[in-house]
Order: structure tokens, then C-alpha cells, then sequence
């Protein structure tokens, strides 16, 4: 079973770019605390969403704002700027919970699924 659900906050506005297949497809960063003995330590993943979730994303998440993200775990592979082939593990988000923030009192929440 590949899934994961984690609760964050968006560390920068997510990007959202159309596919040429004219499809819609978001990627943005969430961080999450995680708690350790010493302390909260920050943990930072990377995501992606794609079609109505990638928009509803784009529309009404910004930078700060705490979400709750639903998906799978992917592994992508990519070239580095020197040539050298990386790794990366990502979330590919396919259910998204907007949750209360300070700055958007009085706004519902709302829980978003994938097409």
C-alpha cells in the first residue's frame, strides 16, 4: 500500500503550469514539524497535483497557508544542472483539506478530491 497524509504549511505560493495535453499540473513544497525530544525539527516534501485538485490548489492556498494533503509517494528521476542523473521522492497529492488559517477566518473548509 502506497498513501500518505500529512497536515503543513505551504513554504512558498505553489506553481501551477498546463501540460500540452491541456491538463493542469501544480507543484509546491509543504513543510510539517516533525516532534523529536529535543525540540520540533522541520521537515520539508516536495508535491505535485494535477487536473481539478491542481487548480482548486492554485486558486486558494498560498504561501503560509496550513493544508492537508492526501496522495501516493513517487519516485522521479531528473538531470542535475552538471549532468548527473538524481533521485526524488515527492507526493502526489490527489485529495486536498483546506484547514482553518488566521488570515481567512470566517472561510469554510473544504475537502477536495481528484477527478
Amino acid at each position: 500500500m502506497n498513501s500518505i497524509n500529512i497536515i503543513g504549511r505551504l513554504t512558498k505560493d505553489p506553481e501551477l503550469k498546463t501540460l500540452t495535453s491541456g491538463t493542469a499540473a501544480l507543484s509546491g513544497t509543504i513543510a510539517y514539524n516533525e516532534p523529536k525530544k529535543d525540540g520540533p525539527v522541520a521537515m520539508y516534501f516536495d508535491f505535485t497535483a494535477y487536473g481539478k485538485t491542481a487548480e482548486l490548489i492554485d486558486q486558494y492556498c498560498h504561501k503560509g497557508d496550513m493544508i492537508a494533503l492526501t496522495g501516493k509517494l513517487q519516485q522521479r528521476t531528473y538531470t542535475a544542472r552538471d549532468g548527473s542523473e538524481k533521485k526524488a521522492i515527492e507526493i502526489l497529492a490527489n485529495e486536498l483539506t483546506l484547514l482553518p488559517n488566521e488570515r481567512k477566518r470566517g472561510e469554510v473548509q473544504a475537502i477536495v478530491k481528484r477527478d
